[in-house]
This record gives C-alpha cells, sequence and structure tokens, in this order.
C-alpha cells in the first residue's frame, strides 16, 4: 500500500495517499491527542493500534480498500495519558506508558479478536 496512516491531536486517523499526495480523514477515534499509532495485518484483517491522552488504547479494524475504520475495541487501565507505547509484533504485546508514572504490559490475543470482527 502507498498510504501512511497518521493521528492527530484531536483524536482523528487519516490516510494519506504517497501517489496521490492526498489526506483523508478515516474519523475519530480518540477523545484526544492520539500519543501511538501501528497498522499492522493479522489473519487478512488491517488493524489500527492507537494511544492516546485520553487514557486508552484502541484497536480498530479498517477497511484499506474503502478508507473506512471499524468500531474500535477500547482498553483503559491508566488514570493518565498515554505518552507513549511500544508494540512487538511477533508476539502480540504492546507495553504502555502514561504520566500516571505506570507502565502497563498487554498480552494480545489479536487471533481471537480478529476472529470476532470477521463475524460482524
Amino acid at each position: 500500500s502507498n498510504n501512511i496512516i497518521i493521528g492527530d491531536v484531536t483524536g482523528n486517523i487519516y490516510s494519506y495517499d504517497l501517489g496521490q499526495k492526498s489526506l483523508q480523514s478515516l474519523g475519530n477515534v480518540h477523545d484526544s491527542r492520539i500519543s501511538f499509532l501501528k497498522a499492522i495485518t493479522l489473519l487478512n484483517t488491517s488493524l489500527i493500534i492507537s494511544a492516546s491522552f485520553d487514557h486508552t488504547w484502541k484497536l480498530t479494524p479498517i477497511d484499506i480498500t474503502n478508507n473506512q475504520l471499524g468500531q474500535p475495541i477500547t482498553f483503559q487501565a491508566h488514570s493518565g495519558w498515554i505518552t507513549s507505547a511500544v508494540y512487538h509484533e511477533p508476539t502480540n504485546q504492546l507495553v504502555t506508558a502514561g504520566n500516571d508514572k505506570n507502565l502497563f504490559y498487554w498480552q494480545i490475543n489479536l487471533e481471537e479478536i480478529v476472529k470476532n470482527f470477521n463475524k460482524i
């Protein structure tokens, strides 16, 4: 794909087409600044992992062909902004760090989540 996924300070996610040099809004996923964004593909399903200053991180399916977001699944453990995150794709592990001075380790069962997304 020749697209880059971008998050902004208001919680919106965009797709930027490098070939066409055009920006398309995919929608609002968070209530505040997006601090982490990663697009992945699992079991032929494209997903966006995002974290935000709204104290949450989300897993959102995306239809790449039509540039449309599905319904996100929201995860919350921090009592403050999520300031950064690291995702390790081979093991489906995510670590989030927040200004609440906590690190949270998430073992994500993406295969089960994707199977549930595909039932919808």
